[in-house]
């Protein structure tokens, strides 16, 4: 996972095997799975948990359609103006946030923050992680240097 997101990959989990486990119990598997591994591999938000059966196909489809969402969310582009939007309520100083995204593959950021107030990148990766959906891809965040 380390590797996936210094590469700017997108993640994807798939777990084997499913047709050994009865299904009443399927259900909770996959859910202590995926807590387990969300915990684990925190870097990349809540990336896919697909649990399936190579034996009999089962999660291939599913699997088929996370690499689609996680390709689509690598190539997100976000207009400044919804990046203002969602940055304005961020605790402030006076002076606003200002982000704008500067790539694409993985997505990458500037945040210039308000004078003094320099929350951790993982404060603006969360935010722009919830607000746009943005799980199991890297996002990239530098700090614009404040001229003095």
């Amino acid at each position: 996972a380390s590797e996936i997101e210094q590469r700017g990959l997108g993640l994807a989990v798939v777990l084997n095997k499913v047709d050994l486990v009865d299904k009443e119990t399927r259900n909770e598997a996959e859910t202590k799975a995926a807590v387990y591994l969300h915990e684990r591999f925190p870097g990349l938000g809540r990336f896919p948990v697909i649990i399936g059966s190579a034996k009999k196909g089962e999660g291939v489809a599913a699997l088929r359609e996370a690499v689609r969402d996680l390709d689509r969310l690598r190539k997100k582009r976000i207009p400044a103006e919804v990046l203002a939007e969602i940055s304005s309520p961020w605790p402030t100083s006076g002076r606003p946030w200002v982000v704008r995204q500067t790539g694409i593959e993985p997505p990458s950021f500037m945040a210039n923050p308000p004078q003094g107030n320099r929350l951790s990148s993982r404060f603006v990766i969360n935010q722009l992680r919830e607000s746009f959906g943005m799980h199991g891809v890297p996002i990239e965040v530098r700090w614009r240097k404040v001229k003095k």
